[in-house]
C-alpha cells in the first residue's frame, strides 16, 4: 500500500474538487474551531502592572525622590570605596 503524504498542497488539491457548498462548510468549521481555541487561551498578564500592584500593597509611602536615590547611591559608594 502506497500512502500519499498529507501536505498543504494535497489537501488543497482534494478540497478544490469539492462542490462550493462543501468547501464553504469546511471554512465555517475551521473558523469555529479557531474561535473556540482562541477563547480557551488566556490573555497574557501585564507583568509590569502586577509588579507595581504588589509594590503598592506593601507600602502606602510615596516613592523616593531622585535626590533621595542619589543620596543613597552616594552613601553606598562611600561605604564600598571608603
Amino acid at each position: 500500500m502506497n500512502a500519499q503524504p498529507v501536505t498543504h498542497e494535497t489537501i488543497l488539491a482534494t478540497i478544490q474538487t469539492w462542490p462550493m457548498g462543501r468547501r464553504l462548510q469546511l471554512i465555517q468549521e475551521i473558523i469555529q474551531d479557531i474561535r473556540s481555541e482562541s477563547e480557551s487561551v488566556q490573555a497574557p498578564k501585564h507583568t509590569a502592572d502586577q509588579a507595581l500592584g504588589l509594590l503598592r500593597s506593601y507600602s502606602d509611602a510615596l516613592p523616593p525622590t531622585d535626590d533621595e536615590v542619589g543620596q543613597w547611591l552616594e552613601e553606598e559608594r562611600i561605604k564600598k570605596n571608603g
